[in-house]
């Protein structure tokens, strides 16, 4: 067991200390103030002095922390059981978190199953799609090697079309541009 009066001891000797190298830092700043010296020199000792009342902050902290374990020593020995119920209730306070956990787990797990059901439905269109290309693609397919048939027949008869007949038909005799001669025609009624 810690001998804590000790501990508090030494951890105030040392507060004391720094007690008193802040307040001596913080003359030595002083002296450095409204003169000549950069400013560099200045930072560097009101820098010094927040370093030792941080430290001697810290130290009182601690102090604090070593009284409160005295405190739980103390009644640790006067019921031995309040260790077994400190453990329990560390254990309570683990399984809430893995409870916590738990459900944060579940919560992932039900995201992912969503997120797998969308990959899927996502695959099922994309094959979709794929298999109305592919069909595009076998119509295309066949329209190309129709103009290529075509086209070679195209070549070979060396032809662009039906063969032109010798003998073009004669205009129709009866067929006149001059107007009927007969005045009875273009008379009003």
């Amino acid at each position: 067991m810690s001998d804590f009066g000790r501990l508090k001891a030494l951890i105030d000797s040392e507060v004391q200390a720094l007690g008193d190298r802040a307040q001596a830092a913080s003359d030595l700043a002083n002296a450095f103030e409204g003169g000549e010296w950069d400013e560099s020199v200045i930072s560097f000792l009101g820098t010094y002095r927040d370093g030792i009342i941080g430290c001697r902050n810290h130290l009182l902290d601690l102090r604090d922390h070593v009284a409160q374990r005295e405190e739980q020593a103390r009644a640790e020995k006067a019921n031995p059981f309040s260790v077994l119920a400190q453990i329990a209730a560390r254990l309570e306070e683990a399984g809430g978190r893995l409870a916590a956990g738990v459900g944060t787990l579940q919560e992932a797990s039900g995201q992912l199953t969503t997120g797998i059901q969308t990959l899927q439905e996502f695959s099922g269109h994309f094959a979709t799609g794929v298999g109305k290309l592919q069909e595009s693609v076998q119509l295309y397919q066949g329209i190309a090697d129709y103009v290529r048939e075509s086209a070679s027949t195209f070549e070979s008869d060396g032809s662009a079309g039906p063969a032109a007949e010798d003998d073009p038909v004669p205009p129709d005799p009866e067929e006149d541009e001059d107007p009927p001669q007969d005045p009875d025609l273009w008379r009003k009624s």
